[in-house]
């Protein structure tokens, strides 16, 4: 308790731009959880200047599925979908709870829902044209010692190397990507997909801001907003792009700030670049401590399958990433086994959904093997997932599963993704 009452006093102290102090529907746990959605953005999937290890559309759009789901999961409160109600109450039938299904006074306005992240942030690349980053920023300067950007099958002919006076090291030189001015971009069918942009069918719904489409000049009065969806940029002109904390020379891209002002301890990191921005934006965690517990959703991530960041992992770790092996494999990975060495969690989509469909949060986790005592610690912080349905206003009891009656005999927790 002690842990609770300090960090929100120190959040108190804390100052954000107007909008950034997150006002959530969850009313009944002070310490909250994030989402970071790392590069899901379209240069990175098939066609995208950077998407030329994609394993094609059908992969594609499963994985954004599963970010999707992640985006709107919620733990199934009956407390928090009676909170949601509105309507009038007839005298048909007397109690509310056996007028349900006959009474069409009442309806739900989908207003509270008990998300299980209180915050989602977009982890965007953004670089400016011309950025040094870039193969064809050196190239153009000179073409006798660096080349365009040739993806082969030979793995040296991928990359380029290059010294960069900004940062005063050497670098793995990329293609043209998710540039500021739009120019990066491909076609799908008739539509137009410039690399920088969200992925079409990403669920963004969360950035939502109203009036949006307003000039400034219209409000008599300073706006204010209270969502849980935001965008952090990585990469300035001077600057490469690291981790959804930190630029590639290590100055703060002021996510921590964000967090810590927000009460976030519980972080859990999806999205593109499983072994490149996911795993520096985990490991970057590390070093504050407002964050106890970090997540990765193991088969909500990607890897890019371009060179690795220099100077980053294990020979053993760096050989395995090379030769694509055992990457979708956590029993067998060394990158994964290496997540676990640093306290980061291992979990997965049907983790995820076995959690929030438990009437007792707590119970479920007893079948989760080794990651009982860590998702236990987080839980600690946390009300539980579900509450009991009241007597008698009920919307949704109606609804609620018979579980003598329920046969789940050969069906996978998970599908409930795609039903």
């Amino acid at each position: 308790m002690s842990n609770i009452n300090n960090t929100k006093k120190k959040s108190k102290k804390c100052k954000l731009k107007i909008g950034q102090k997150v006002r959530t529907q969850i009313v009944d746990r002070e310490l909250k959880r994030v989402l970071i959605v790392e590069n899901v953005q379209n240069c990175f999937f098939k066609g995208g200047a950077m998407g030329f290890m994609s394993k094609g559309k059908k992969d594609e759009e499963e994985f954004i599925k599963k970010v999707n789901f992640l985006i709107n999961l919620e733990e199934k409160s009956v407390k928090y979908k009676n909170a949601g109600l509105s309507g009038k109450k007839t005298k048909k039938g007397g109690l509310l709870s056996k007028i349900v299904n006959e009474d069409s006074g009442l309806f739900q306005t989908n207003s509270r829902k008990k998300y299980y992240y209180d915050i989602i942030v977009f982890s965007c690349t953004t670089n400016p044209p011309d950025h040094f980053i870039f193969s064809s920023h050196h190239y153009l300067r000179d073409s006798k010692q660096f080349k365009p950007y040739v993806e082969t099958d030979g793995n040296r002919d991928r990359t380029y190397m290059g010294l960069n006076k900004n940062e005063g090291n050497n670098m793995i030189l990329l293609p043209d990507h998710a540039l500021t001015d739009g120019s990066d971009y491909h076609m799908e069918g008739n539509k137009k997909l410039i690399g920088i942009d969200f992925h079409p069918d990403l669920d963004i719904s969360s950035l939502y801001r109203p009036f949006d489409n307003n000039h400034r000049s219209v409000f008599l009065n300073k706006q204010h907003y209270h969502n849980r969806g935001f965008i952090i940029h990585k990469g300035t002109t001077n600057k490469g792009c690291r981790s959804a904390f930190l630029h590639s020379d290590m100055k703060t891209t002021g996510l921590n700030k964000f967090l810590k002002c927000n009460n976030i301890v519980d972080m859990t990191v999806c999205g593109m670049g499983r072994e490149h921005s996911v795993y520096l934006t985990l490991m970057d965690s590390l070093s504050f401590k407002n964050i106890k517990i970090r997540n990765i959703v193991t088969d909500a991530t990607k890897n890019l399958g371009i060179e690795l960041p220099l100077n980053t992992y294990p020979t053993d770790v760096e050989k395995e990433l090379k030769s694509k092996k055992n990457e979708d494999f956590i029993d067998k990975s060394k990158f994964f086994k290496l997540l676990e060495k640093n306290n980061i969690t291992l979990i997965t989509v049907e983790i995820l959904v076995d959690i929030t469909n438990s009437e007792d949060i707590f119970d479920k986790q007893e079948k989760m093997g080794e990651i009982k005592g860590r998702i236990s610690s987080l839980e600690n912080f946390f009300a539980k997932a579900r509450e009991e349905a009241p007597s008698d206003n009920l919307l949704e009891r109606a609804k609620l599963p018979n579980k003598s009656k329920k046969n789940t005999k050969g069906k996978n927790r998970f599908s409930v993704l795609f039903e």
